[in-house]
């Protein structure tokens, strides 16, 4: 399901009559160019019941976890390096999301 057919859905599910936003959250390391989203959703959201709906955008931060120290740090890349122990075993927790975070409804 594409971001304007989530958007419609949860609002027929909620029972509103209108979206007048819709707030979405682009992880820095998510692939997603936020240009380009916003074009393609602009496009997309023709003929709908968003047409006229405002998409906000915030960019998260990259962030990582080591495995082996467990330090917490920001990150650039999928492929990040612990900073303290240069420990390659990184999860990566935060900005790789891409999904609606809230909506301003009727």
């Amino acid at each position: 399901m594409n971001l304007v057919e989530l958007a419609e859905s949860e609002m027929m599910r909620s029972g509103s009559s209108s979206i007048f936003a819709v707030n979405v959250i682009v992880g820095r390391l998510s692939g997603v160019d936020p240009d380009a989203l916003k074009f393609m959703l602009d496009l997309s959201k023709k003929n709908t019941l968003l047409e006229h709906a405002m998409i906000n955008f915030e960019l998260a931060n990259g962030m990582g976890s080591c495995r082996n120290c467990q330090h917490e740090f920001p990150v650039e890349t999928l492929a990040p390096v612990c900073p303290v122990c240069n420990g390659l075993s990184v999860e990566i927790t935060g900005g790789d999301q891409l999904r609606i975070v809230s909506m301003e409804v009727e």
